[in-house]
């Protein structure tokens, strides 16, 4: 499905011994899922709560780009190229089938409110430092003429990245660099602490019978 969002139609698609493979690939894929989603629609009891499921639209957005683009015959628009995007979003069904991968996400889930505020200090710390780097830099980096210019510096040394476009120059620039660096990996391990944490206890409850399935955690 990746693949066939380079084509513009079904003409183009056809043209191709691969091109034809993939469409009746996606021909068949596409008719199995909407099958699926109106039999879900056609025999649920609660259909509220069905329309309101996550699940549900990610199954609609990775379905409605194949009748957008082939039975509406829409090709030209450059709008259509993001929708074609949502094919992905099949990946995502993944999480319904496969248990283990919904036990990583009920543990996200669970583990949401300390991680946002994992985020904020992290952004937090992003700001005063891209700060503090200006100032040690100002004047004697063009690569650091503006805190925005910081900023980047200081996000991807904060994640670890270290794209290495822009780094400091003078010796105090340098030595807090450093400083940063050490701080970043021992600041990025905390997060992993909170969600191997949240993992194990959401597996022992799995194991005990006491986790619900991922559809009624509203994932």
């Amino acid at each position: 499905a990746v693949v066939s969002t380079q084509s513009t139609g079904i003409a183009g698609i056809l043209s191709t011994p691969e091109g034809a493979a993939l469409f009746y690939t996606e021909l068949c894929t596409t008719a199995f899922f909407t099958m699926d989603v109106v039999v879900r629609f056609a025999t649920t009891q609660h259909p509220g709560t069905l329309v309101c499921s996550v699940m549900t639209w990610i199954d609609i957005m990775s379905i409605l780009p194949f009748y957008i683009q082939n039975c509406l015959k829409i090709s030209n628009l450059s709008g259509l190229r993001v929708v074609r995007l949502a094919r992905v979003f099949r990946m995502f069904k993944l999480f319904r089938r496969s248990k283990k991968l919904a036990l990583i996400a009920l543990s996200l889930k669970r583990s949401a409110s300390e991680l946002l505020l994992f985020v904020l200090v992290w952004g937090l710390g992003v700001i005063v430092f891209s700060v503090i780097m200006y100032y040690a830099e100002e004047g004697r980096n063009d690569d650091m003429n503006s805190i925005l210019a910081t900023c980047w510096w200081a996000v991807a040394t904060m994640s670890t990245v270290g794209y290495g476009d822009v780094y400091p120059k003078t010796p105090v620039g340098q030595v807090l660099g450093t400083i940063v660096s050490f701080l970043s990996m021992i600041f990025l391990a905390m997060p992993l602490t909170i969600i191997v944490s949240s993992f194990s206890k959401t597996y022992k409850d799995s194991k005990k019978g006491r986790s619900r399935p991922l559809n009624d955690q509203g994932i």
